[in-house]
């Protein structure tokens, strides 16, 4: 399911009073055409449940370009998500109609365009930020390498 920008996108991974652990993430660009804009996937599971309004923040370093995303979609959030850019980053919220997801189970994001402005060879660290009650949240920064497994 793709959706424009800011209409039902997101998956951005809420805490609970306590830090929940995102397990085996990656970040993949697909199909990367040397300079050019490209979709990316984001993969991960969680040590805990996946509520029906948590969200995702993911701090890109400055070389990428999120000016151009326009779409982003999950098969896996039932419910819908939408999502947010801004300079340093990308936000994806779930939209509360959809059931919780299970701890440990797999899930997957597609979004872009995406443009990183060195070479796609080189690994980076994005951070992500996980919220389980938007306001009451506690952010669990969390590095992951974008490249291959």
């Amino acid at each position: 399911m793709f959706v424009s920008k800011r209409i039902l996108v997101g998956l951005v991974f809420l805490c609970l009073p306590q830090i929940v652990a995102a397990q085996d993430i990656t970040l993949q660009p697909i199909k990367p055409r040397g300079n050019k804009p490209c979709l990316y996937r984001l993969e991960f599971s969680l040590s805990q449940e996946l509520k029906p309004k948590a969200w995702i923040y993911l701090h890109f370093p400055t070389h990428y370009d999120l000016s151009k995303v326009k779409i982003a979609g999950s098969n896996d959030i039932k419910g819908g998500i939408s999502f947010a850019v801004d300079s340093t980053g990308i936000s994806f919220e779930r939209s509360g109609l959809g059931p919780t997801i299970a701890r440990n189970q797999r899930v997957s994001i597609i979004f872009g365009p995406v443009k990183n402005r060195l070479a796609h060879t080189a690994v980076d660290s994005v951070d992500v930020q996980v919220f389980f009650n938007g306001k009451e949240a506690k952010s669990n920064h969390q590095a992951f390498r974008i490249g291959s497994r």
